[in-house]
């Protein structure tokens, strides 16, 4: 459920930019990559890590979808 929220805040958040933002929670960063890359390239756009955040005991990885020109 945390997981949710934090990604319909961070879509809201980015709204207004021409890209959008995508968080994974409790994986492996090599994991996280991958899913953010496969998100971000749906949206013909290359994912960009933009911070790691620890909660408790497992990480949230927050990643940039920038858009292909």
């Amino acid at each position: 459920m945390l997981r949710f929220w934090l990604v319909l805040g961070l879509a809201a958040a980015a709204a207004g930019c021409t890209g959008s933002s995508y968080s994974v929670e409790g994986t492996t960063i090599d994991n996280a990559n991958e899913r953010a890359a496969r998100y971000c390239g749906n949206r013909d756009a290359t994912a960009q890590l933009e911070q790691v955040h620890q909660s408790g005991s497992n990480s949230v990885e927050t990643y940039h979808c920038i858009a292909s020109e």
